[in-house]
C-alpha cells in the first residue's frame, strides 16, 4: 500500500502502480444509454461470452496473469514443502479483494483455491476495509 510504500521510505513507486483510466487500450469505453437497460444488458451477453474467450485463446493479458499466478502459488507452495514458508495464523499466502458484487467474486476464487491447494491460507476481504 502507500502508507507501507511511505513507512520503508519510497513513495515513489506509488505512481507507476497507477492504472490510467483514459487513453489506455485495456479499457473500454462504457455503451450508449438505452431506453431498455437491463435489456441491453442481456443482448450484449453473446459478444462479451465472445470476448472473454478471445481474450483466453490469444497470448494476452489474461493468459500471462494465469501463468504468473500459477507459477506464485507453486513458489509458495514449494516454500511449505521446503520449510521455507512456516504456516502461522498471521501469516495469509494469497490475499484477493473485492468490494460488493466483485468482493462475492473473490469470495467464491478463495473458496474454488482452498479446494485445489488446502495446504495454502487464502483469504478474501472486502476492499473497503
Amino acid at each position: 500500500t502507500h502508507h507501507q510504500e511511505i513507512a520503508v521510505g519510497d513513495g515513489k513507486k506509488l505512481p507507476s502502480r497507477l492504472v490510467p483510466l483514459e487513453n489506455n487500450e485495456f479499457i473500454t469505453s462504457l455503451l450508449d444509454d438505452t431506453a431498455d437497460p437491463v435489456l441491453g444488458d442481456i443482448q450484449d451477453i453473446p459478444r462479451v461470452c465472445a470476448n472473454i474467450q478471445k481474450g483466453w485463446q490469444e497470448i494476452g493479458l489474461n493468459r500471462m496473469t494465469a501463468w504468473h499466478l500459477g507459477q506464485c502459488i507453486r513458489h509458495r507452495m514449494q516454500g511449505h514443502v521446503d520449510g521455507t514458508v512456516r504456516n502461522s495464523a498471521s501469516q495469509v499466502d494469497i490475499l484477493v479483494t473485492g468490494c460488493e458484487v466483485s468482493l462475492w467474486a473473490a469470495e467464491q476464487f478463495v473458496a474454488d483455491l482452498h479446494k485445489c491447494f488446502p495446504g495454502l491460507y487464502v483469504k478474501a476481504v472486502s476492499s473497503n476495509k
